[in-house]
């Protein structure tokens, strides 16, 4: 199964933290640096995550609060209108990332940006790619067995 990996701000602004106090407990070792998934972006890991609050908050039930509930309106209920079906597009199965995470991983020189490249050779969601970049990191790095 593939691990949940999460923004800064998926992880700081369900805690109501800033981003700055985010980064400061990162730059204070309070934080885990999170994983490089392309040029420009960062990511936690849920494993991290849940340990890093494991670690500062040893009573915790679960890493990410739920969002708050939304405010009631104070104003009249509108009519809903019927919206056509929200499209969904099917998950790819856990062995095409795991081999895209093979090719990539094998590669000399990998394509940069990795992520753009992923979704435009292989088709992936942004979150499949990060998945498969992780993946593909772990292989070459020894973090992962095969």
């Amino acid at each position: 199964m593939i691990e949940k990996m999460y923004s800064a701000e998926e992880i700081y602004r369900p805690r109501g933290q800033s981003a700055s106090s985010f980064y400061r407990a990162i730059r204070e070792g309070k934080f885990p640096p999170g994983e490089k998934v392309g040029l420009r972006s960062v990511r936690w890991r849920e494993s991290v995550v849940e340990a890093a609050d494991a670690a500062r908050n040893p009573g915790h039930k679960k890493a990410l609060p739920a969002p708050p509930e939304p405010r009631a309106s104070r104003t009249a209920p509108v009519a809903a209108t019927p919206r056509p079906a929200a499209r969904v597009e099917p998950a790819m199965p856990d062995s095409d990332i795991e081999a895209a995470a093979l090719w990539l991983s094998a590669q000399e020189t990998p394509p940069r940006p990795v992520i753009p490249a992923l979704r435009a050779l292989f088709g992936f969601s942004p979150l499949e790619a990060c998945a498969v970049a992780a993946r593909a990191f772990d292989l070459r790095t020894g973090g992962g067995a095969a």
